[in-house]
């Protein structure tokens, strides 16, 4: 079983992306004490490269997480890692492999790689650690690959990223492209990937440590100015290097949060993902408030006090009354007394003190949010009287909210591109606080 020639043709009418490249070897299949020599091709696309060989002596599953090395038909070497993802017919297999290095990597001036799920329609330059960067625009527009992604499935290669420099060191190279998607999620509503490398234009690397992801949104609408995606990633890219890690879990939290949102169709999902995104962020300001003023000991003390004393009440309650509730009641309500929290005023302090802190201008029912959150949380539908076009304005909104808060955390000042019922807003990210 080899791959056929008519795959070709089926990429370039499905799906229109780059051809991807085929090569032809031999070498030695390990795993343990296990070896065997086979004859293999490899299939290599920007975002994976598949193995295909036949072997005699490692019977199904066996040759998860083997190695191979070999020598190429054009004379490079190569190896590599089959992962558990594989199909196996008798003797024949197909997997995907972990990782991937096809020639070598000696004095590294030039890498390349092609990213998956962000289409940004302008070439962005700047430099990082000594080297040159580029973000060169994609052949593919966003709403083909959109079509694409509906239609097939499958996230069309987007830009390309380019970076130069002398002896470049690869562990650098995957560390910058690992931060330049974390960036490029919220950016672009996507769940931004890279997987292979090139290197001086002809050497195949397909890192065993990398950033994929399935959820395209692809709306690069948060931004709008040229001048302000250079000044995201310049300081960005720096400032990554210093934040907390609540402030970085953050960034990565939201670029995953606004990815869901932007690629699901369903408001009851939207706001889902979007409200506990938010809630996170209360969290961190409402636990340092805990530890300050020690009111969240208090609290856990009252609320112990109080689950005690109803528990008697009601075992004093069944004593006078036997037959009151069968066994199923009796532990459904001992569990419910078990449950009782003061949740409602600490989600909405934990909202407002959020809001507060970031000097947000913000007119937001957290009451009515809520109640749209517990209800989202207990059965998955939306109260009966939000109506759909209000849950769709509320999701702007949060994501509105979140994406700034990016911003925040960067220190960065941009002017905010927004669609709001249809209407087109540029709005500087300043209108949003208070006094702005």
């Amino acid at each position: 079983m080899m791959f056929d020639e008519s795959l070709h043709s089926i990429s370039d009418s499905i799906l229109g992306s780059s051809k991807f490249k085929k090569f032809k070897g031999t070498g030695e299949l390990v795993k343990g004490e296990m070896t065997e020599t086979i004859s293999f091709e490899l299939l290599c696309f920007s975002t994976g490269a598949l193995i295909c060989f036949s072997t005699v002596k490692f019977f199904f599953g066996q040759f998860e997480w083997a190695y191979f090395t070999g020598k190429l038909e054009d004379g490079h070497s190569c190896t590599g890692q089959i992962a558990n993802d594989f199909q196996s017919t008798n003797n024949d297999v197909m997997a995907f492999c972990n990782s991937l290095t096809i020639g070598e990597k000696n004095s590294v001036q030039k890498v390349s790689s092609k990213l998956s799920g962000v289409y940004f329609p302008f070439l962005i330059d700047f430099e990082y650690k000594g080297m040159k960067i580029q973000i060169k625009p994609t052949k593919h527009s966003k709403s083909t690959a959109r079509r694409t992604q509906i239609l097939m499935g499958a996230i069309l290669e987007g830009n390309e990223v380019v970076i130069e420099g002398n002896d470049i060191v690869l562990d650098v190279v995957n560390d910058f492209l690992r931060k330049l998607c974390i960036l490029m999620r919220p950016l672009s509503c996507s769940q931004v990937s890279y997987r292979a490398i090139t290197v001086n234009d002809s050497h195949l690397v397909y890192l065993d440590k990398y950033i994929s992801g399935e959820f395209f949104g692809g709306d690069y609408k948060m931004l709008e100015r040229k001048s302000d995606y250079l000044q995201y990633f310049e300081q960005g890219l720096q400032k990554l290097d210093t934040l907390s890690e609540f402030d970085l879990e953050s960034i990565n939290d939201i670029g995953n949060t606004l990815a869901i949102s932007a690629s699901t169709g369903l408001l009851e999902l939207k706001l889902t993902s979007l409200i506990v995104s938010l809630e996170r962020l209360g969290s961190e300001i409402a636990k340092e408030q805990a530890n300050d003023k020690n009111a969240w000991k208090v609290l856990n003390g009252e609320m112990k006090s109080l689950k005690l004393s109803l528990k008697k009440n009601f075992s004093e309650y069944l004593l006078k009354n036997p037959t009151a509730f069968n066994e199923s009641q009796k532990s459904s309500l001992l569990q419910s007394i078990q449950k009782i929290t003061a949740w409602d005023e600490i989600f909405k302090r934990k909202i407002n003190n959020h809001f507060l802190r970031n000097n947000w201008d913000v007119s937001l029912d957290l009451t009515e949010l809520k109640t749209i959150r517990d209800q989202l949380m207990h059965s998955g539908k939306l109260p009966n009287e939000i109506s759909p076009e209000y849950a769709y304005d509320l999701s702007k909104k949060l994501e509105l909210y979140l994406f700034i808060h990016v911003l925040d955390i960067l220190e960065i000042e941009a002017l905010v591109h927004t669609n709001w019922r249809g209407w087109l807003k540029f709005n500087h990210k300043s209108k949003y606080k208070l006094g702005g």
